[in-house]
């Protein structure tokens, strides 16, 4: 994708899953990327910071801040649809999961990845993760990855 393009995306997310901060009458959601940046600022023991972002009823929109690598995970129902901000990493999707636990009803997370495809990440870039589909995501020393993770 294009820059110019990917830079309309990453706007476009940002302004239809605005944070609750400002709301008109008719129910158009703004947050301003100091905001968003404030939401991330303070990353928990696990060198994560996950804030859900206020969207549409039905919607999950979530801004994440990495640290550390993830633990694996697979949503049984849920896509994630990724869409990089800030920073570099990589993700590991597919293969199979094992030794993983049932955190919630069709979420599974921990254990390990074998086999899987690795995908180099970048701002503006975007990625898809179906359904079932274990991943996680690996975040290089001493750096910082943010992205927003769109569930449907």
């Amino acid at each position: 994708m294009h820059q110019p393009i990917r830079t309309m995306v990453i706007a476009g997310l940002c302004l239809f899953a605005g944070a609750a901060h400002a709301q008109n009458a008719d129910g158009v959601k703004f947050a301003s990327a100091a905001e968003l940046k404030a939401m991330l600022a303070k990353v928990g023991p696990t060198g994560s910071a996950v804030a859900q972002v206020p969207t549409a009823p039905g919607a999950r929109v979530a801004i994440v801040r990495r640290d550390k690598d993830s633990e694996p995970e697979a949503h049984g129902k849920l896509s994630d649809q990724i869409v990089v901000r800030e920073g570099k990493a990589s993700m590991l999707i597919g293969g199979t999961l094992s030794g993983d636990r049932l955190q919630a009803p069709d979420e599974r997370r921990g254990g390990t990845i074998t086999g899987g495809t690795l995908y180099p990440l970048e701002a503006g870039d975007t990625i898809l993760v179906p359904p079932g589909v274990p991943h996680r995501v690996l975040v290089p020393a001493v750096t910082s990855f943010v992205y927003m993770a769109i569930k449907f």
